[in-house]
C-alpha cells in the first residue's frame, strides 16, 4: 500500500472479509487506525540452524560493509551507496559488498564485491565476513535480512522503521538512525567503522538477541493456533 499499486484497490482488498494475520507491530496498527480492522500478529523469526556464524575467510583489515542491492526506491539502495562513499574518503579500509538478484553495471554502482543470487546455503558465509550490515530502507515489514545478519554476527545499523522496533534498540542490539535522515545514517554507521569496541559491542548485543528469540517452530505453533481458532477447533 505505502510504494506499489493502486491505493483505493489495495484498501478495498485490505477490507475484505477474511481472517488477516501481520508480521509486525506496526501492521497491526495501520489496520486498526486505518481501517478499524483487528488483526493476528505472528512475529517472524530467524532459522538460527542455517543462519549463525562462521569462521571469517575475508580480510580482516578490510571493514565490510553489507548491503543488499535492489532497484525500489524506498529499499534505500542510493542512500546506503552514498553513505559508504562517503565512509571511503576517510577510510580507504572500507569495503562495500552489496548482494540481490538485481546485478547492476559496475560504472553505476560502485561496489567492491557483488554476490548475485547467492545460493541460501552461502548466505551465513557472505554475513559473517561482514562487519557491517547497513539496512537503509524507508519502512519493511520484518527486514529479514537484518536479523540473519545479526544471527550471523554482524552489527546491524537501520533506519528507526516500524520493523525495527523488534530487534533494534539503538546502542545495545544496534545503530538506529532517525528514519529517512540520511545524514544520522551516516553518523550511526561512521561510529562503527572507526570504533571496533563498539561495533563488536553491538555485533555481540545482536547476536545474543537473536539467540533468544522465538524459533521458527515456536511462531508455527502460533500460527497454527490462529487456524485453530478460525476452523473452531478442527
Amino acid at each position: 500500500r505505502l510504494y506499489h499499486g493502486d491505493r483505493e484497490k489495495i484498501d478495498t482488498a485490505y477490507r475484505y472479509p477474511v481472517k488477516k494475520i501481520v508480521i509486525a507491530e506496526w501492521l497491526r496498527e495501520m489496520f486498526k487506525r486505518d481501517y478499524g480492522i483487528e488483526v493476528d500478529l505472528v512475529l517472524n523469526s530467524v532459522d538460527k540452524k542455517q543462519f549463525s556464524k562462521q569462521p571469517r575467510t575475508e580480510n580482516p583489515n578490510d571493514i565490510r560493509i553489507l548491503m543488499l542491492h535492489h532497484t525500489y526506491a524506498w529499499k534505500g539502495t542510493k542512500e546506503g551507496i552514498e553513505v559508504v562513499q562517503r565512509l571511503k574518503e576517510t577510510y580507504p579500509n572500507v569495503k562495500l559488498i552489496l548482494f540481490g538478484a538485481r546485478k547492476p553495471n559496475i560504472r553505476e554502482v560502485p561496489y567492491d564485491e557483488y554476490y548475485f543470487n547467492l545460493p541460501q546455503k552461502k548466505l551465513a558465509w557472505m554475513y559473517s565476513n561482514a562487519d557491517i550490515f547497513l539496512c537503509p530502507s524507508w519502512d519493511e515489514g520484518f527486514t529479514l535480512p537484518s536479523i540473519e545478519a545479526m544471527a550471523c554476527g554482524c552489527a546491524l545499523v537501520t533506519y528507526g522503521t516500524g520493523s525495527a522496533r523488534h530487534y533494534a534498540y539503538n546502542g545495545v542490539t544496534a545503530m538506529v538512525a532517525e528514519r529517512l535522515n540520511q545524514e544520522d545514517l551516516y553518523r550511526k554507521t561512521e561510529l562503527l567503522v572507526k570504533n571496533p569496541v563498539l561495533r563488536n559491542k553491538i555485533a555481540r548485543g545482536g547476536y545474543e538477541f537473536i539467540q533468544k528469540m522465538p524459533t521458527w517452530e515456536d511462531r508455527a505453533k502460533e500460527l497454527l493456533d490462529i487456524f485453530k481458532k478460525v476452523s473452531g477447533g478442527r
